[in-house]
């Protein structure tokens, strides 16, 4: 083996492990400040409910909260099973963005 063969297994891997860091990182970042909305969001509504400026029916917010929660579940697994066999043909890359992704959600 000399480097001629293994030099564009290598260049993909090294691409797709930073694409996949990037990608972990802007992903971790992004669901904070959503979570962070999400959260001044309630607490705004639960404030003006408790001055009797608003009325909010939270059994109807709870339903349509898990409503909402339980398709973006199975639009993951669709792009989860939709993607699986792209990764089969190219084991080098996915391992490697996926170590990336991994390791940019931890570090984001």
């Amino acid at each position: 083996m000399n480097i001629e063969n293994i030099a564009p297994i290598l260049t993909s891997s090294g691409f797709s492990m930073m694409g996949g860091f990037l990608m972990g990182f802007a992903i971790k970042k992004v669901m904070k400040v959503l979570a962070i909305i999400a959260g001044i969001f309630l607490s705004i509504l639960a404030y003006f409910e408790s001055q009797d400026i608003i009325y909010i029916n939270w059994k109807n917010l709870q339903s349509v909260s898990e409503n909402t929660s339980s398709q973006v579940v199975n639009v993951i697994s669709e792009i989860q099973q939709s993607s699986s066999s792209s990764l089969d043909l190219a084991i080098p890359m996915g391992g490697s963005m996926t170590l990336g992704f991994v390791l940019g959600f931890m570090k984001g």
